[in-house]
């Protein structure tokens, strides 16, 4: 789009759109909507109305501080009601008002703020019929004042009235009245409008056309020059004018940076080169302020619409507290009467109110210097020191009950620590000693009971004996008892998975018959063996 070059500066709205200070020289430069109502272009370049779109729905036209020349381009907008055209050029036109109403149209109600008087539309009559004028005026004529002829001139009844005694004898049978005089100079008006209209439609209106298109090819600044002199402008302002329009600040060239010497600060000239530059700092902060002064006033508004109830609620909340705290007493006396359950405390609390003020005032004194105040403070400040008071003293007493019961238990753990000697201690440890031997004495029993249970079991079944080999001789062999029966359980399942044994003969067989009695033998030798200590 077109409007990139200036989308910082527009404010685009569904029917309100504003360019202000974009340097705009041609309105091609932008794409408006037919919504568009009011249109806001101030501060730009525009020197005339060319390429204006003829929007039918714009009211609104504001165009102030631009160097607009002619009406020349002025688009047929008939819902336009409101021109503003402020710090123009056009607008120092003694004839300003009378063109603009002719290139508006009748439609035209608020002309730079005030309203269209019929002192207005009888000048722009003046000059012809708008209808017939409208179309040099959008074409850039500008007519310094109306050209009166003597045919346009205002004809008085005196003068008609001597000249038609001249010309025309009165007749016999109708006399000469004021109504009759009147008509006749009324159809006189109309011969002398009839012949002004027939010579501007012929002779100046062709030499008016010649002018503008002898002048249409111009360039702008003589078509300036030559209409800021017409309207007076000195060659000063004329001057200034052409240098803003056609050498902007951006394209300036940057003059050489000359060094300035050296300055003492101390020195006057010093002092002043810091005062300039502190009021420029001042300066540019102050612009930084106006240009943010948009931004202010949004929030001081955001401020008085959205924080403002909530600084008055907070301000009725304080006023509420601070008048509950020095009612307190009051109301809670008030509410005490209308409870009929707690009438003897209501009772009491108004006789205590009735007493004299002397005794009050010597209570609060004894209690201002029970608790080491100062009298400044009101009573339910003391009420609250006291009941503190109490339960800083309550804190205390349980402190001590506790430290009381701990030393009591510390001391009870201790005497008897004190009372025993070295003789009972030595006996204590004896007596120890002597239990852990009986106990593992009770121990050994019960294993040698569990073996003995053992081998009777062995034998009962028949079952492999042990050899000399695995039977044990001494009393540590004895706790491996757990051990061969592991060994022997092992041996009869390998027994078992064994093929059936080959036939003995008879010889062999009386030979491990004695062997086997020996061993069983032995074996109950060994098992019926005393008990060693």
């Amino acid at each position: 789009m077109r409007t990139t070059l200036y989308q910082k500066k527009v404010n685009i709205r569904a029917d309100y759109f504003k360019l202000i200070g974009a340097g705009l020289k041609d309105i091609n430069d932008l794409e408006l909507n037919e919504k568009i109502v009011t249109l806001d272009l101030s501060d730009n370049k525009l020197t005339d109305f060319l390429d204006f779109p003829e929007n039918s729905n714009i009211e609104t036209l504001i165009l102030d501080r631009n160097p607009l020349l002619s009406f020349k381009g002025f688009p047929k907008m008939e819902k336009l009601t409101n021109l503003s055209l402020f710090e123009t050029p056009l607008a120092k036109l003694s004839n300003f008002r009378a063109l603009a109403y002719i290139a508006a149209g009748p439609q035209l109600k608020i002309l730079n703020g005030t309203e269209i008087t019929k002192a207005d539309i009888s000048n722009a009559h003046t000059y012809g019929d708008p209808q017939y004028t409208i179309n040099l005026v959008t074409q850039g004529w500008l007519p310094k004042r109306p050209s009166y002829t003597n045919d346009m001139k205002p004809i008085s009844i005196r003068e008609e009235t001597g000249k038609s005694k001249k010309k025309t004898p009165a007749k016999q049978n109708t006399p000469t009245t004021k109504k009759s005089l009147v008509a006749r100079a009324t159809m006189k008006k109309e011969e002398t409008f009839k012949k002004q209209k027939e010579q501007v439609d012929g002779n100046q209106l062709t030499r008016m056309l010649n002018i503008l298109d002898s002048q249409k090819n111009d360039p702008l600044s003589v078509r300036a020059v030559r209409i800021l002199r017409s309207i007076g402008v000195p060659r000063d302002e004329i001057k200034q004018f052409l240098k803003n329009y056609f050498s902007p600040v951006v394209h300036q060239k940057k003059q050489p940076k000359v060094k300035k010497p050296q300055v003492d600060p101390n020195s006057l000239e010093g002092q002043i080169e810091k005062q300039k530059e502190t009021i420029h700092l001042l300066a540019t902060q102050l612009c930084t302020i106006r240009s943010q002064n948009r931004n202010f006033v949004m929030y001081e508004e955001m401020i008085n619409e959205i924080a403002g109830p909530l600084f008055e609620n907070a301000r009725i909340v304080e006023e509420e507290l601070a008048r509950d705290e020095k009612g307190l007493t009051e109301s809670y006396i008030s509410q005490q009467r209308n409870n009929t359950s707690i009438q003897p405390q209501i009772q009491q609390v108004d006789q205590r109110m009735d007493q004299p003020k002397d005794l009050y005032v010597d209570l609060r004194k004894t209690l201002i210097e029970y608790l080491k105040t100062t009298p400044e403070k009101n009573d339910n400040e003391l009420i609250e020191l006291l009941n503190d008071l109490d339960d800083v003293d309550e804190e205390e007493d349980i402190e001590e009950e506790e430290g009381f019961n701990e030393e009591e238990i510390i001391a009870e753990e201790e005497e008897p620590a004190e009372e025993v000697n070295a003789d009972e201690v030595f006996l204590a440890e004896e007596e120890d000693n002597i239990e852990a031997e009986e106990e593992k004495i009770d121990e050994e029993e019960e294993k040698e009971f569990n073996e003995e249970d053992i081998s009777l079991k062995i034998n009962e079944q028949d079952k492999v004996e042990p050899g000399p080999e695995d039977i044990p001789i001494n009393e540590e062999e004895d706790h491996e008892g757990e051990d061969l029966d592991q060994e022997i359980v092992a041996e009869e399942e390998d027994l078992a998975d064994e093929p059936a044994p080959e036939p003995i003969p008879e010889e062999e067989e009386e030979e491990k018959f004695l062997e086997e009695e020996v061993d069983d033998e032995l074996y109950d030798l060994i098992t019926l063996k005393p008990k060693s200590n």
